[in-house]
């Protein structure tokens, strides 16, 4: 099964309207879900794996045989679709959906796999994509100062050796 083209985040107005829910995410460094600013604690490098995935293909169904795969490689577990199902239920416990069916929440649960409805700029790899490309065009511009600027916050946003 392929991926699906993106879908619209849940909680916005067209998509540029603010998140319903203040979390951000970070991949650049330890895999970590912060709600209003203080971290969430998800354990386990598995279910920060599942995360991960998810957060680089936001508003996009990604399969289950993707997932798995990124898991476990060529050989995954006899148990693998249940094991599957308890670490996104593990992510969903940790995104404060405790109870949801997953659908209508942030991570809902799709034909074939799992979508994580948030906005991009709610990922700090994602920002930090946008800001090379504003730094990258302000360069090409001349406008020297600005792309240093860009440049200088994309950065920031390391804080380690990703996906860990």
């Amino acid at each position: 099964m392929t991926d699906s083209p993106p879908q619209p985040p849940a909680g916005h107005s067209g998509g540029t309207g603010a998140p319903t829910h203040r979390l951000s995410f970070s991949l650049l460094g330890r895999v970590q879900i912060q709600r209003d600013g203080r971290p969430v604690d998800l354990r386990g490098r598995k279910p920060r794996a599942v995360l991960a995935m998810l957060l680089l293909q936001p508003n996009r169904v990604v399969s289950c045989e993707r997932l798995m795969e990124g898991l476990w490689g060529d050989t995954p577990p006899r148990s693998a679709t249940n094991t599957l199902q308890a670490f996104v239920s593990r992510v969903r416990a940790a995104l404060g959906e405790i109870g949801s069916a997953g659908n209508g929440g942030v991570l809902e649960t799709a034909p074939g796999g799992y979508l994580l409805r948030i906005d991009p700029s709610q990922v700090d790899v994602h920002r930090f994509e946008a800001l090379l490309e504003r730094g990258a065009a302000a360069y090409g511009q001349s406008d020297y100062a600005a792309a240093r600027a860009f440049l200088d916050e994309a950065l920031e946003l390391w804080k380690g050796d990703p996906f860990l």
